[in-house]
């Protein structure tokens, strides 16, 4: 296992501390407030960026009840006006609570500077300032209630091709202006303006994404290494750059690419992409606590379209604002820079990226994301900047080639991993 960016950043990251990465948001703004009082202050699990539960209001509350960590003079954060959202003010008050108890929270485990990751220790020293103080909390503002935040449970059926209807299963959807995200790695898909007669169910037609990748001329700009060490493998069966950019040439149907697939030992069920599900509308988001819908993913010879029988009845008010899906890829060079997809794999599971490690560790290189692959810190998509391990030649990315199927070796990512969007 191998650290991906500098090694006093992964030091800094982990242990009982915490996990740094490298994120960022647009607001810190979730206004749900309740009031708390000293016997409920007792916190028992671990709370990272992007996190959205009530035991982010209560950390808030508690430090707000310190001049030196307060989240925010005023407006959402502030005294009174605390939120149930982990964003920049929050984290930026816990590295103030980790480096004012530094000898006890970071020194224990080798660290000078907080990391804004509430981990064991952390938990530790607020504990025992709750129990010696016993301070009540009371914020003044005790409206919407958490629970208004939608809930995703689970999906049925949780395998479909183009065109088939998805059922959602869960809480507190609304009426109308539900937003169905389906989300691993670079690859977002968005359905917008999904209607719930009874805020526990939703329905949408599943329409695979438009996954972007590499053209041509971008593969060819890469690294002169990474460019010969994804032709070697092709090229050795008798191909070229075409059989990457152009998949599945002479193949005319699904079921031939089925065939050639299980000659040479791989399976055709391994093109569904395997998605997160998260569910948001004007009250919050929720998410799956894992990939629970399989799709399977847009292929050049797939013509089947929706039919009107599909498009009738309550589905059709969930289909009039839908978002076509796209791939979402951002590069910012704060950890390591990630060129987006350079090609599914064309005869198994994930996608093909280039990263580079902008630090010199050693990281540089292809990596595998495997279906399903979701970050364990931060953002549900993996986007620069990124920060965690990986393992070197792990990963390997099964691809077609005029008849065969043949694999080109890359890195692999390894948790815990963060990214931010």
């Amino acid at each position: 296992m191998k650290h991906f960016f500098s090694r006093s950043a992964i030091i800094t990251s982990l242990a009982c501390v915490g996990i740094v990465s490298v994120f960022f948001t647009t607001q810190n703004f979730f206004p749900y407030i309740q009031k708390v009082n000293a016997t409920e202050l007792a916190f028992t699990s671990i709370l990272r960026f992007g996190d959205s539960n009530n035991d982010v209001l209560r950390l808030q509350q508690f430090l707000n009840q310190d001049s030196g960590t307060r989240v925010a003079s005023f407006g959402p954060g502030s005294s009174g006006y605390e939120t149930d959202y982990f964003g920049p003010a929050t984290r930026r008050a816990v590295i103030k609570f980790q480096e004012k108890y530094a000898v006890e929270v970071l020194h224990p485990v080798g660290l000078t500077s907080g990391s804004g990751f509430v981990g064991s220790f952390t938990l530790a020293k607020i504990n025992s300032l709750v129990s010696s103080k016993k301070t009540a909390v009371s914020p003044t503002v005790t409206y919407p209630p958490i629970s208004i935040i939608p809930r995703v449970d689970s999906v049925n059926p949780n395998r479909v091709r183009r065109g088939e209807v998805v059922t959602v299963r869960g809480e507190n959807f609304l009426a109308s202006g539900n937003t169905v995200r389906l989300r691993y790695g670079l690859i977002e898909a968005r359905f917008q303006n999904v209607a719930s007669v009874d805020g526990k169910t939703m329905e949408f037609v599943f329409i695979p994404p438009d996954v972007l990748t590499m053209s041509k001329e971008e593969i060819q700009s890469l690294p002169q290494n990474i460019y010969d060490d994804l032709l070697r493998p092709v090229e050795a069966l008798g191909g070229s750059i075409e059989d990457i950019v152009n998949p599945y040439r002479g193949i005319k149907s699904e079921t031939q690419l089925a065939s050639i697939m299980t000659k040479n030992g791989r399976h055709f069920d391994s093109l569904y992409d395997e998605f997160y599900v998260t569910v948001e509308n004007k009250n919050g988001r929720g998410h799956s606590n894992g990939p629970i819908l399989a799709g399977l993913r847009k292929l050049p010879f797939d013509e089947k379209t929706l039919s009107k029988k599909t498009l009738l009845g309550p589905i059709m008010s969930s289909l009039q604002s839908v978002v076509a899906p796209s791939v979402y890829a951002q590069g910012i060079t704060l950890g390591g820079y990630n060129s987006g997809i350079i090609m599914y794999c064309t005869c198994g599971g994930g996608f093909l990226t280039f990263m580079t490690d902008i630090s010199g560790g050693g990281g540089t290189g292809l990596y595998h994301f495997a279906a399903g692959y979701i970050p364990t810190v931060g953002t549900g998509l993996v986007a620069a900047p990124q920060l965690g391990f990986y393992r070197q030649n792990g990963g390997s990315c099964s691809i077609y080639v005029g008849t065969a199927c043949t694999s080109i070796t890359s890195n692999a990512p390894q948790n815990p991993w963060g990214a931010a969007l």
